[in-house]
């Protein structure tokens, strides 16, 4: 539970303020840039501004318009996907406190805890083969909600 809170948690809350701050300045960028070409049109319409320029001064607002809309997009993808993985850590927290002082696990136990296991092929250590030879295997565990938890 402590790894899965110190490596999850703490760069997912500070994450995610940092993303919330950038996409509220790109929202209210994305506002302005709205009203600069309004306000563009109407000075094009009452001939404040020639035609070219119009064309060329809201040619660039549009281009800085769409990358921040992509920005945006990006930052709500990725604090919904923060947030997912926040609530998953509370899920697993909340299953392993359900079994913190269980002293044989079970197999609905294991069903609960576990997504799946996978098992690699064994590497000779030492170079001899047979069974006095020394073996290495790695195991990998899956745990629900959260994955592999180093």
């Amino acid at each position: 539970m402590e790894a899965l809170s110190k490596t999850g948690n703490y760069n997912t809350k500070k994450q995610l303020a940092q993303h919330e701050k950038e996409l509220a300045k790109a929202e209210k960028r994305l506002s302005e840039i709205s009203l600069i070409i309004k306000r563009l049109y109407e000075d094009s319409v009452t001939g404040k501004l020639t035609d070219e320029r119009f064309a060329e001064l809201s040619k660039d607002y549009e281009a800085e318009s769409a990358k921040l809309k992509a920005r945006v997009r990006e930052l709500q993808e990725a604090n919904a996907s923060y947030r997912e993985a926040s609530d998953n850590s509370r899920q697993f927290t909340a299953l392993i406190q359900k079994y913190f002082d269980v002293e044989a696990l079970d197999a609905p136990m294991l069903n609960e805890l576990v997504s799946k296991i996978d098992v690699h092929q064994s590497l000779s250590l030492n170079g001899k083969k047979g069974r006095w030879g020394t073996w290495e295997q790695k195991i990998d565990i899956y745990y629900n909600f959260v994955g592999i938890i180093s």
